[in-house]
């Protein structure tokens, strides 16, 4: 347990670990503070408590109630927690030390009004999220608000599990980077415009692709979304296929990793691994097309369903992983060596 820690905590510190000396970098040691059964039972409780009900639970509920919707306007799986995910990882890094401290118990009456506030922004954001969208030609727009009530959601069930003297103490950082998830948010909005030329272009490469191994490939383009059809299974390039929301979400990312380290870090160096990612994060979105197509000719249902709505996020999160892994520390200004000609006699 302790080495898999480890090893997570190299992603997000930069000062070193010393083994023989049993130094742990700050990052290290909250970690291994944090999952310190006998001392964190509570907060570890509350913590799952709240990861399955807003990534698991909540998910699911949607998934199932727009199934059977309109293709254009059905829950894409991890598309809205995946942004909240951004806000509560920010939220818990920058108030690490509050949350190791924190053992409050919320009173039964702020945890009824919690859940309340909850579930009214929950619905909300199924309403503008797929009810009035429907009869409004104006749809990005409300996909925006309804983002703004899905965070909101996600806001109710932490004050509901953790109390609101937690948020009383950390309210600053929360409203920040509240703003900062949905400011992200909206530019994937805007950059959805741009969704037919990305879509257009991922199709085009995996039909060049996938035609050089078979004769059974297919490309239709009109006035419509791009169809790409593999040994009689075909599916059709939309807005959700284009990569539009992992781009976004990788500069999101980077812009605040840039934030953090702006002082460590070489700037030459930032913007090559910064291209490499922007590159990269496009041609896992192709991977995952083409595989979809691959796997399609077999398993149309799962490959529709399952692979559909996860394969996306899990390879976009790996990809992420890889990047840090190997350019993080290459993107560094390198510390000058000094030398002392003094000697201790």
């Amino acid at each position: 347990m302790k080495r898999t820690l480890s090893f997570l905590a190299d992603f997000c510190d930069t000062k070193n670990f010393n083994l023989k000396a049993g130094v742990l970098n700050p990052t290290k040691k909250f970690l291994l503070k944090f999952f310190s059964i006998k001392t964190n039972k509570k907060i570890i409780i509350n913590v799952i408590l709240f990861v399955v009900l807003t990534y698991i639970l909540i998910p699911l509920i949607f998934y199932f109630l727009t199934k059977n919707e309109n293709q254009d306007y059905q829950y894409n799986f991890f598309s809205f927690p995946a942004y909240s995910l951004i806000m509560v990882i920010l939220f818990a890094i920058f108030n690490r030390n509050t949350l190791l401290s924190y053992n409050n118990i919320p009173p039964i009456t702020q945890r009824i009004f919690s859940v309340l506030m909850s579930f009214s922004s929950f619905f909300l954001y199924y309403y503008f999220r797929f009810s009035l969208a429907y009869t409004n030609k104006n749809f990005p727009w409300l996909f925006v608000v309804s983002g703004f009530f899905y965070l909101l959601g996600v806001v109710g069930i932490a004050l509901a599990i953790f109390g609101f003297r937690l948020f009383q103490k950390t309210y600053n950082s929360l409203l920040i980077f509240s703003f900062i998830t949905f400011f992200f948010y909206i530019i994937t909005q805007i950059l959805w415009q741009l969704w037919d030329f990305l879509a257009f272009n991922v199709a085009r490469i995996v039909y060049l692709f996938l035609s050089l191994f078979s004769s059974t490939t297919v490309l239709k383009l009109g006035q419509g979304d791009p169809t790409l059809g593999l040994s009689g299974f075909s599916v059709i390039i939309g807005p959700p296929c284009s990569g539009i929301e992992s781009l976004s979400m990788f500069i999101g990312l980077f812009v605040l990793l840039i934030v953090y380290e702006q002082d460590n870090l070489n700037w030459k160096r930032t913007g090559i691994v910064f291209i490499l990612g922007l590159m990269g994060t496009y041609l896992i979105n192709i991977f995952r097309v083409a595989t979809l197509l691959l796997i399609g000719t077999r398993y149309p249902d799962f490959a529709l369903g399952i692979f559909h709505s996860q394969a996306g996020w899990i390879l976009f999160s790996g990809f992420i992983l890889l990047l840090l892994y190997f350019g993080y520390q290459w993107m560094k200004k390198e510390k000058p060596n000094y030398k002392s000609n003094y000697k201790i006699k």
